[in-house]
This record gives structure tokens, sequence and C-alpha cells, in this order.
């Protein structure tokens, strides 16, 4: 009985010690608010030195484009349309930095907390895939992975993502929702996606 209680105690720590380390991944940095006339960018500065995830709020009725960016390279590492009136998180590692711009036709605002994450956290769980959602079209493409996020992948963008196997990655069409692919085994690690190609297969498919 002793050591049924002795087990019970140990993991009732291990427990709060989990919830409490993952409360703390994301802490310090205050919110931070911006305004963005039409067609300007505004570049989020943090420490290049550790990895972060960034909450961002799009209160506006303008598109936001998020993108990750290379502070070496100055290349795209990742990246989202955030639709109006909307939220959605980012992860900013270390050497990147965060870059929103206004693609609506008036001024917006937007909202950014970030808090450091242990890295740890950001390993990729077993039974998932990173992998890249990729659109190399002229038009927005807008996607919703219910319980995860609802991105809307940005003309000629990159979105990148960690999902588990099993996982539904849907799209609206006349109002109803369909299955545009669902994760699985046969996605490899760091693939990229072409979403606008494998959603004409899909409607094709479906009689749409």
């Amino acid at each position: 009985m002793k050591a049924f209680f002795t087990t019970i105690l140990t993991a009732c720590i291990l427990l709060f010690m989990a919830i409490g380390g993952i409360s703390r991944t994301f802490a310090q940095q205050p919110q931070q608010s911006f305004q963005l006339a039409q067609g300007q960018q505004q570049s989020v500065e943090f420490s290049d030195l550790v990895t972060y995830v960034a909450k961002i709020h799009n209160p506006s009725s303008e598109d936001l484009m998020i993108r990750v960016i290379n502070r070496s390279t100055g290349e795209q590492v990742s990246g989202f349309g955030l639709a109006p009136h909307s939220k959605e998180k980012i992860t900013i590692r270390k050497g990147c930095k965060l870059v929103v711009e206004n693609e609506g036709d008036q001024t917006a605002k937007f909202k950014v907390k970030a808090g450091t994450v242990d890295p740890k956290y950001l390993e990729i769980p077993e039974g998932a895939v990173s992998f890249t959602l990729r659109n190399t079209t002229s038009k927005s493409i807008p996607l919703l992975i219910p319980s995860v996020m609802n991105p809307n992948l940005s003309p000629n963008s990159r979105s990148g993502v960690n999902l588990e196997y099993g996982q539904k990655i849907l799209f609206k069409e006349k109002g109803k929702k369909h299955v545009l692919l669902i994760v699985d085994e046969t996605i490899q690690s760091g693939e990229e996606i072409l979403v606008a190609q494998l959603l004409k297969q899909r409607r094709k498919e479906l009689g749409l």
C-alpha cells in the first residue's frame, strides 16, 4: 500500500513539474502593438540567441502576411497569411526575426506577445511529421487544420507545419468542408506539398 501511494505521489509531482515547465515556456515578453499602413511591413525584434513562440492577434479587417526570416541570409523560413479578426502562433527560432506585412487596402493593427521556449518542447513528437505547405499561385488559399490553426496561404508563400499522423487538412468549397489530405507516413520530413496542385486534384476527384 505504501509503495502504491509513493507511486501516485511521484506521478503527481512529475505531472505538476511538466505543467509548470510548459507554462514557463511562454512567459516574459510584454505584449507589443503595431499599426501598419497599406503595404507596410513591420519587423518585430527579439533576441536572436534564443527561440521564441509568438502569439499574433489580428483585430483588424485586413489580411496580414506573417513571415519568419533568417537574419543572416534574408530567406523566409516559414510563414502564413493571418485572416482578419484571428489569432495564431508561430515559432521564431534563434537567428531569425518576425516580419508582418499589411496586404490589405486599409490601415491594419496587430498585437504580438512572445515567450522563450525550452528547445525540448520544439522537438517533433513521435507520430508526427514536419513539412511545408506551399502556394505557388498568385491567389491566397485558405485552409482549415482542425484543433491546430486555419492558415491562409498567401500568394507565393510557404507555411511550415508539424502535424500528427491522422490529422486532416480541409478546404471549403461553396460553404462545405472537404478533406484536402490526411497526414500519414507517406509524407516525408521536410517535404514541400504544392497545395494548388493538390487542391485541383481533389476538386476533380470530388466532382466539384
